[in-house]
């Protein structure tokens, strides 16, 4: 077997947000996150309800401009004898840059939006997506197909102080179908002077009017939100590595890439960005491989540091990969044994992944939770 040579790196947050789908051509890449979804409640009876997800196409962190989407969908009801129907929807995009400044609006550029449904043009997928997870919210909403069309549906894109955004406003005349959909396009503009960690906030909101034949009167709004992360690296190493995510309570969140590049075994750690939420007394996180590479994974530890400064290591309790099964040995101990994980290109077009769980400690509240992997990537993704 190889002999191991290790490379020990300090904590450092995680550089890249990357996709988890693979395809022939990488440039049309994306990955779409798991939609969600909320009601609007009036005396008891759901009258309204919205989906949420967003979209990031295959960047690596030298790309200077990396490609976003989000797209909402909300749908009213007829409720003993009131028309429910969607007034205005809206998505909204700020951010952060890697020291904590609040980027000015128009660091995102590129603003497109489409807006659905229409009945001549093709079908969205991305809003049949949403439209999926949210049509057996109660009560039942328009059965149309969605279909996209250009801003000259109704949709419009702009900046104010704080935002830019996309939106989609209730013609002054006449009430629209109970469905309407939007998905507004964007780009980042990233300093090519200033690496680290970039912080995309995207909310969407729809607010929601009744009718009762006579008059139309406002009925309330409600908000859904997501954070996304992107790295950028002026000089990245074009290694593939696994990519972490996290469990939040509802989803596996993306967290990045993890930069284990390297003809030897490395130890690296990663400063996580979602908290993670405990299912019963365990933390889930999932290692999933980059379509292109394939890792060969020694040890992964997870580590929370308190309000005092104070370090402590949460016991792996499960480690379960995705063709072979159990791995928590293999993975617990640093030694020469390592654990395969094949990205989609090696492995049928399927990425291999592995599902950790570490131990909650009683009821410590941790202030940073820190990532630690060990082991090699030596394919260029490039």
């Amino acid at each position: 077997m190889k002999r191991k040579n290790k490379i020990k790196l300090g904590i450092m947050p995680i550089l890249v947000f990357i996709l988890l789908s693979y395809g022939v051509a990488p440039v049309a890449a994306s990955t779409i996150g798991t939609p969600k979804t909320v009601q609007l409640i009036t005396s008891q009876s759901v009258v309204a309800k919205m989906g949420f997800t967003t979209e990031h196409f295959l960047s690596y962190g030298s790309d200077l401009h990396p490609q976003y989407y989000a797209s909402s969908i909300a749908s009213g009801c007829d409720d003993q004898g009131m028309l429910f129907f969607v007034n205005m929807l809206r998505i909204d995009v700020e951010g952060w840059d890697p020291l904590g400044n609040k980027l000015s609006p128009d660091r995102f550029t590129s603003l497109s939006i489409l807006v659905s449904p229409q009945d001549n043009q093709a079908t969205q997928d991305i809003l049949e997506i949403i439209y999926a997870s949210i049509v057996d919210l109660a009560p039942v909403g328009a059965k149309q197909t969605l279909q996209q069309t250009t801003t000259s549906g109704g949709g419009e894109t702009g900046y104010n102080s704080n935002y830019a955004w996309g939106k989609w406003t209730r013609p002054t005349v006449g009430i629209p179908g109970m469905e309407r959909g939007i998905r507004l396009g964007f780009q980042l503009a990233v300093d090519p002077d200033l690496e680290g960690t970039y912080k995309i906030h995207i909310l969407t909101a729809m607010e929601v009017c009744a009718y009762d034949g006579i008059r139309v009167y406002y009925t309330g709004s409600r908000v859904l939100e997501k954070n996304l992360y992107y790295g950028y690296d002026a000089e990245p190493s074009g290694g593939g590595c696994p990519i972490l995510s996290v469990f939040d309570g509802n989803e596996y969140v993306d967290e990045g890439l993890l930069d284990i590049h390297s003809e030897f075994d490395v130890e690296k750690g990663f400063t996580i960005h979602t908290s993670p939420v405990p299912v019963g007394n365990t933390y889930r996180m999932r290692l999933t491989e980059h379509p292109l590479t394939i890792s060969h994974i020694d040890k992964v530890q997870l580590f929370g540091r308190l309000s005092n400064g104070k370090v402590m290591a949460l016991p792996l309790i499960s480690a379960t990969h995705s063709a072979i099964g159990n791995v928590k040995q293999i993975l617990h101990h640093s030694d020469d044994v390592r654990i395969d994980v094949l990205g989609a290109k090696f492995n049928g077009g399927t990425s291999e992944y592995i599902d950790l769980s570490f131990q909650k400690l009683g009821n410590l509240e941790f202030v940073e939770y820190i990532f630690l992997i060990e082991g090699y990537n030596v394919v260029s993704k490039f």
